[in-house]
């Protein structure tokens, strides 16, 4: 009977809630609204990384150059952490690994090793990471080094510094003057972990845009959805 009642309630609330969305637009609060929803919900999905099998090709791992180095890519952007933390792995200098992303798509790498095992610092500046950005259309840049571990089973390598935090931070408010969002990571023997993010405010992945939105909105069939979408939907 209890379970009945919650059924009933649940359709008429939904029959009101129709009757009062189908014949109204979103207002313009509403659809900025709605958009910054989408927004994190967008970055949720697009940036959840998991450890995954991704592996690096020997030839590659191998014939990284110590001084630094652009390569091209096509990896996908939630197996790229996967993929660094392996590329890392065995390594008894620390590294750096830049990935510069595209949409959902890493198209360019860059790494340079550090100057011996207990620190390492990128060979190239904002500047460049910057203009390779623009030049390529990215909007993310993800960077990972590593800490060798020769004592695993006594203390961890999987955390940021002080340092570490530091140079995020640097990094990500050049980076965020030209809308390019940054997120930072530490390796150690094939795991990873993420310890900085920050996102543009012009970032917008998926369809979570105004203009995407807007449209939507012109389409008086998407009404209630629309609304359904901004106000029952977590």
């Amino acid at each position: 009977m209890f379970i009945l009642l919650i059924i009933a309630v649940w359709i008429i609330f939904e029959i009101t809630f129709y009757c009062l969305t189908y014949k109204k637009a979103l207002t313009q609060d509403e659809i900025k609204r709605l958009m910054n929803k989408r927004r994190k919900k967008h970055i949720k999905k697009y940036y959840n990384f998991k450890q995954v099998n991704s592996f690096p090709y020997k030839e590659f791992k191998s014939n990284l150059k110590a001084s630094g180095m652009f390569y091209p890519s096509n990896i996908e952007l939630l197996h790229f952490p996967s993929y660094v933390a392996n590329l890392l792995k065995g390594k008894k200098h620390e590294w750096v690994v830049f990935g510069f992303v595209r949409d959902n798509m890493v198209v360019s790498i860059y790494a340079n090793k550090g100057y011996d095992k207990t620190k390492v610092a990128p060979n190239i500046d904002a500047n460049v990471i910057i203009q390779h950005c623009r030049n390529l259309n990215c909007q993310t840049v993800m960077r990972f080094h590593n800490h060798p571990n020769s004592d695993p089973k006594h203390y961890t390598g999987l955390l940021a510094s002080k340092q570490d935090k530091i140079s995020a931070n640097y990094f990500s408010e050049q980076l965020i003057r030209y809308n390019i969002n940054w997120l930072d990571f530490v390796c150690e023997r094939g795991r990873f972990i993420e310890f900085y993010r920050s996102f543009s405010n012009n970032s917008f992945p998926g369809n979570s845009n105004y203009y995407s939105i807007y449209n939507q909105n012109q389409d008086r069939k998407q009404w209630y959805r629309l609304h359904r979408e901004l106000y029952l939907k977590p």
